[in-house]
């Protein structure tokens, strides 16, 4: 279990805009934490952006700046590329080095934009950073192999609802 790392995708809001708390009369208000009522804290795995330059000038911006635009569908490319530039190197940073002898798995959905299990980008990063990598899949429809699903993501949407 201390060499799986697990690649997954999920939106969570962590605040809601309005809340009632029940205090005691000598009891303070508790602070909130969050600039405004809009504040959207997100827990996100990855930012995906493009880099595009302004066609037009407008009053926010001159023609040529560089925008930032959200991607909507992350394509393979694009995964790979996050994963071989950020993660990997991520990786070998913050995991133990007296770990690093057997394989690490990097444990994902089947989704179409992932990796694939023999991917030959992802054993050649790890070949180069002197790490075992291996993709791995979860089975379709089986909950107790997506450890995400069932302890963090879940812990934490149920204090959301």
């Amino acid at each position: 279990m201390y060499d799986v790392i697990h690649l997954d995708a999920k939106w969570f809001y962590m605040t809601r805009s309005s809340q009632r708390i029940y205090l005691s009369p000598n009891e303070p208000a508790p602070l909130r934490r969050c600039k405004s009522k809009r504040f959207i804290g997100k827990l996100d795995i990855w930012s995906f952006v493009e880099r595009t330059f302004a066609q037009r000038t407008n009053k926010s911006r001159l023609v040529g700046n560089v925008e930032l635009k959200p991607v909507t569908a992350v394509k393979r490319a694009e995964y790979v590329d996050m994963l071989l530039e950020n993660v990997i190197p991520a990786i070998t940073a913050k995991f133990p080095r007296r770990s690093q002898r057997g394989a690490i798995y990097l444990q994902q959905d089947k989704a179409r934009p992932y990796v694939k299990e023999d991917d030959p980008l992802v054993s050649e990063a790890g070949r180069q950073l002197r790490l075992k990598l291996r993709a791995m899949c979860q089975p379709p429809n089986s909950p107790e192999f997506n450890v995400l699903e069932l302890g963090y993501f879940r812990s934490i949407q149920t204090l959301q609802h």
